[in-house]
């Protein structure tokens, strides 16, 4: 009877175990993807800044899944392709085999062109600019100044998507070494009571 008993809370745990497991990050590619002037760049790598060499690369809008662009990464995890015109969600996934699979949605705000020239030929009725050539001066320079600022956001905005991964600390080692540590003296514990 006491090996019943053990046999079940051994069970228990087990069961709690299983179904309480997080996922394990060991098949994870992290991929990040930006706008830089006319085309969206994507950065893949594997944990410890390993480069994903060669691996899949799919874009396909959110809603109906349709594969957009298809390509492959490059000898340093990168992988870029041309805007698409008609805007929206982009759902980038970089699959290396072996269960290894990462995403990454870009939203359309983040890479739909908003500088002047980009909408002129909607506005063009409604204002008329003193000289033609201040108007094409204006407008090419706040091309070029926003090509410039988008060229120095990238490297941030690809940072904080490192920073934002969840990463195994050394806190949670300790944590889960002493989390088993406990359930085995909670085993010791009930062992010894019946002995008792």
């Amino acid at each position: 009877m006491r090996n019943d008993v053990a046999t079940i809370l051994l069970l228990t745990v087990v069961v709690w175990l299983l179904a309480h497991a997080q996922p394990v990050q060991a098949h994870k590619v992290h991929i990040f993807a930006y706008a830089d002037g006319e085309q969206i760049r994507t950065e893949s790598r594997f944990s410890g800044d390993r480069p994903a060499r060669n691996c899949e690369v799919t874009v396909q809008a959110p809603a109906d899944q349709e594969i957009m662009v298809a390509g492959s990464t490059d000898a340093q995890g990168l992988f870029a392709f041309a805007k698409p015109k008609q805007g929206g969600d982009l759902d980038i996934i970089v699959s290396c085999g072996d269960g290894h699979r990462g995403s990454w949605r870009l939203e359309a705000a983040d890479y739909l062109d908003d500088r002047p020239e980009a909408h002129e030929h909607l506005h063009q009725e409604s204002r008329q600019p003193a000289s033609p050539s201040a108007a094409i001066d204006e407008a090419r320079l706040r091309g070029i100044v926003a090509d410039e600022v988008e060229k120095k956001l990238a490297p941030l905005r690809r940072d904080l998507a490192r920073l934002a991964e969840r990463k195994t600390t050394p806190q949670d080692i300790v944590g889960g070494i002493g989390y088993f540590l406990g359930l085995a003296g909670l085993a010791a514990y009930f062992r010894y009571r019946k002995g008792r």
